[in-house]
Order: C-alpha cells, then sequence, then structure tokens
C-alpha cells in the first residue's frame, strides 16, 4: 500500500499471547530528504532506523540522540520526535513493529512482556546492530516489494513469514545484549533468554499459520526430525501439530465466513483446505453445523446488533 510516499506492507507472527506485526516503511535505497528535517510526529508502533551510512540525529524526550552506521535507534509508541539534519551523506533502513498482547497463555509464557521490556529498555539510545541484522532486514525489505502471481501466493507467504522471523530473532539478540549489559551494570542477575525462546516458536509459529504445509515439509525445511518438531509443537501450543493446524485453518475460515462476499469454495481454497469437501467434513465435525449455516447465524447475530 502506498501511502505518504512510504510503501507500507504487513506481516503478522503470533507467538503465544503476543501478536507481533512487522511492517515495511521505506526501502535500503532511500535517504531522507530535506522535507523530512523538522516534521514532528508519532507512531502508533515502534518504529525502527537503522543507520547504515552517514549519521542522523532525532530529537525526542528531551534529548538529542545521533545514531552512525551500524546503529539503531527505536523509537517508542506515542514519542514525539523529529530530525534535527538533513542527512544528505545518510542511507538507512526503516521498519515499523507492533507487539499486541491477544489471550493469556495456559502455559505461562508471556512473549508479550518480554516484547514490551526489552523494546522499552533499548527504546531511546543508539543500540548496536549486527551484520545480520541488516542483512535481514534488507532481506525482509525486498521480500516485501516481490511481484507475485495468485499460484505463488502460499510460497511467497512463506518467504515473508521467514525473512519476518529471521528479521525478530537478531533484532532481539541485538536487545538481549542491552539487557545484559544493564544487568551487568546494575548487578542483577535476571535474564529474559528471549532470543532462544523465540528462535523454536517463531520459526514453528511460521509453519504452521497460514501455510498447508505437512509434519515432513517443516521438518525439512528446519533440518529437524519429525519427532523433534512434534514434541515442540506440543510443548510450545499444548496440542499435536494436526490439532493446531486444524485450529488455525478454522479460526481464518470463520473470519472468511463473515464476509458474505467471499464463496465459500474460495474461502476454503485461501484457508488452504484441499477441496471444499474437506472443509465442510471438518467443520461439520468441529462445530456441529455447516460453514453456510455458520454464516448465516453470524450474519443474522449482526443484523440484529444493528437494530
Amino acid at each position: 500500500m502506498q501511502s505518504g510516499g512510504f510503501i507500507v506492507n504487513s506481516v503478522p507472527v503470533s507467538i503465544g499471547d503476543a501478536k507481533i506485526t512487522l511492517y515495511h516503511m521505506r526501502d535500503l535505497e532511500t535517504r531522507p530528504t530535506d522535507r523530512m528535517a523538522g516534521m514532528i510526529h508519532c507512531h502508533l508502533f515502534y518504529e525502527i532506523r537503522i543507520a547504515l551510512e552517514g549519521s542522523y540525529e532525532y530529537a525526542f524526550r528531551n534529548k538529542n540522540v545521533k545514531i552512525g552506521a551500524g546503529e539503531m535507534l527505536i523509537i517508542p509508541p506515542g514519542e514525539y520526535h523529529y530530525a534535527l539534519v538533513d542527512g544528505t551523506d545518510y542511507r538507512e533502513a526503516v521498519c515499523s513493529l507492533l507487539p499486541q498482547k491477544i489471550s493469556e497463555n495456559e502455559s505461562g509464557a508471556t512473549f508479550y512482556g518480554k516484547l514490551k521490556g526489552l523494546l522499552d529498555l533499548a527504546a531511546g539510545v543508539p543500540v548496536k546492530t549486527t551484520p545480520e541484522l541488516i542483512k535481514n532486514v534488507s532481506d525482509f525489505l525486498k521480500c516485501q516489494e516481490e511481484e507475485y502471481s495468485e499460484k505463488e501466493s502460499t510460497d511467497r507467504l512463506f518467504r515473508q513469514k521467514l525473512a519476518a522471523t529471521s528479521l525478530l530473532r537478531e533484532l532481539f539478540a541485538c536487545l538481549e545484549a542491552v539487557k545484559a549489559q544493564a544487568d551487568v551494570q546494575s548487578e542483577r542477575k535476571e535474564s529474559l533468554s528471549l532470543r532462544v525462546e523465540m528462535k523454536t516458536a517463531l520459526l514453528l509459529e511460521l509453519m504452521t499459520n497460514g501455510c498447508d504445509l505437512s509434519l515432513s515439509d517443516i521438518a525439512a525445511r528446519l533440518n529437524y526430525s519429525e519427532k523433534q518438531i512434534s514434541r515442540l509443537i506440543k510443548e510450545l501450543y499444548g496440542m499435536s501439530f494436526g490439532e493446531y493446524q486444524r485450529t488455525q485453518k478454522l479460526d481464518s475460515i470463520k473470519k472468511m465466513l463473515e464476509d458474505p462476499e467471499i464463496p465459500v469454495n474460495r474461502a476454503a481454497k485461501l484457508a488452504g483446505y484441499r477441496s471444499t469437501a474437506t472443509l465442510y467434513r471438518e467443520f461439520k465435525r468441529t462445530e456441529g453445523i455447516t460453514p453456510l449455516e455458520y454464516r448465516e447465524k453470524i450474519l443474522k447475530d449482526k443484523g440484529k446488533h444493528n437494530e
């Protein structure tokens, strides 16, 4: 989507009690312009600016923050900020991240709290990046700009999710370094170990959300055995791979059935069902009614609500 000169695309990744959405805002070839300097603004998400060449200076929180090549600046939601210099020699990559708490995780995992804790701790100060993070940001931004056909949509979704999860893993590795330094300075022994947790959880979410892949497909792409994948999914989500995949597809189909403009056979294809008959059989077994009956019920309930 084009918006105010920025290319804005999003990739959501759900982990435990958190939904993390990455937004593509500016490609790697874009340089800041004079128009951008001095524009006071704020966002509803975390803005992540990574300096690739030169340096740039921002003003917010009643102070000036300068970042140079190999550093990033995280600007939290609701913080008004603006550029102090035009940065004619400056080249950057810009993306944004929005974490949202979506559920109470029965397993006790609190990804949302850990994400927020790391982001807020590192916000407003120059943070060292790594070549891996810069590469992952580049891959993510390029992947978002790809042109694709309908037949390639599933494969493109896989590439987008893989790029997004790789970016997140390396981003939080950098943020955990900030946390470790803060722990040493304050003599605290607590460790979030978020990178280790997310490495597995994010990749599993990638493979089981929105992609019609078998357990053997996932094992092959992750270079794990099927037994390892099955055990990890059970530990993370409290259910088998098949149960988790069916739950994801069912949630997706329910959302589409709320739109009367989407034919059921089309919804079945988009949700990853092999056939409309398979959808009807699984939906009837799980919900006790057919997809069409479910749609009629939802639309009828909405009609009563609007009266």
